[in-house]
């Protein structure tokens, strides 16, 4: 009979040793860094949510399937702590590492749309615009040759219709966190912005814009904008892209890392498309 107690209370020690580490919170890492434009947090706690918090901020839900969960947080400037919360366990913290931006996202935005502006243009138009802004910097001469003052007005108008109809194209005023820039049939863009800073972009290309010599055209121009307004040089990047995925190999679902200027891209598949995730 002794013996049977022994046993009995040896299973149940053992049940609630159990219980106990079930109820833990846990991560697969204390520190995490921004891949792509989010950090990724992943780990196991027990019910089928959890709450979270970055430093003081409001609480969030995160759901939890087969004892898992995935938490995204959007880094900054700044060292990040996350709490993880849940009625089932003790709160566990984690850190989220400080990112380096791309540079301001007023300056980013102005030179891609820019960029996007002029490559709608002819040679023709362009060579117009040029002159336009050789005529702005000696008014005198403008003022005295009725003629080159008609040549920057329709100069002008030519820029005004091709803002126009690269609308669709152009990027959007400033917006905190995580939200989308410009989406399209060829692409979609999403930005991580962050205290007036650019701290990363995802470029997200579906597999029909590489078999479209249209799409493929309006991805290429929108890629090479996006890199030089982030000071890489917009053509090796695109060669440099091309050429691995020309020479993607089966069943390979990430390239390596193309690095240029100090601008890092690292392009991953899906059955769907492409994310060419890019940071500093």
């Amino acid at each position: 009979m002794k013996k049977r107690l022994i046993t009995i209370a040896t299973v149940l020690g053992f049940g609630g040793l159990l219980a106990g580490c079930q109820s833990q919170i846990t991560t697969t890492a204390k520190t995490y860094q921004q891949t792509g434009i989010v950090a990724t947090i992943k780990g196991h706690a027990a019910g089928k949510t959890i709450r979270y918090r970055i430093g003081n901020g409001k609480p969030h839900t995160a759901s939890v399937h087969n004892h898992s969960f995935v938490v995204t947080v959007a880094p900054t400037l700044h060292e990040q702590t996350v709490t993880l919360l849940s009625s089932h366990a003790p709160r566990h913290q984690v850190t989220v590492k400080a990112a380096t931006p791309l540079g301001s996202y007023s300056q980013f935005a102005q030179r891609y749309n820019q960029i996007i502006t002029m490559a709608h243009l002819s040679p023709k138009q362009q060579r117009q615009l040029q002159a336009a802004t050789a005529i702005k910097k000696n008014p005198q001469a403008a003022q005295s040759n009725p003629q080159l003052l008609q040549q920057a007005q329709q100069a002008q108008n030519i820029l005004a219709q091709a803002r126009q109809k690269t609308r669709a194209y152009q990027l959007p005023a400033y917006r905190q966190g995580v939200h989308p820039l410009v989406r399209t049939k060829a692409y979609t863009l999403r930005g991580n912005m962050q205290d007036n800073q650019l701290m990363g972009v995802t470029m997200i290309i579906p597999l029909h814009s590489l078999k479209d010599k249209q799409a493929a055209r309006q991805f290429g121009t929108a890629f090479m904008a996006l890199s030089q307004a982030c000071g890489a040089n917009g053509k090796q990047v695109l060669r440099a892209f091309k050429r691995a995925t020309n020479h993607q190999k089966t069943q390979q679902t990430t390239l390596k890392t193309i690095t240029n200027h100090g601008v890092h891209y690292q392009v991953a598949f899906s059955p769907n498309g492409l994310y060419v995730y890019v940071t500093k």
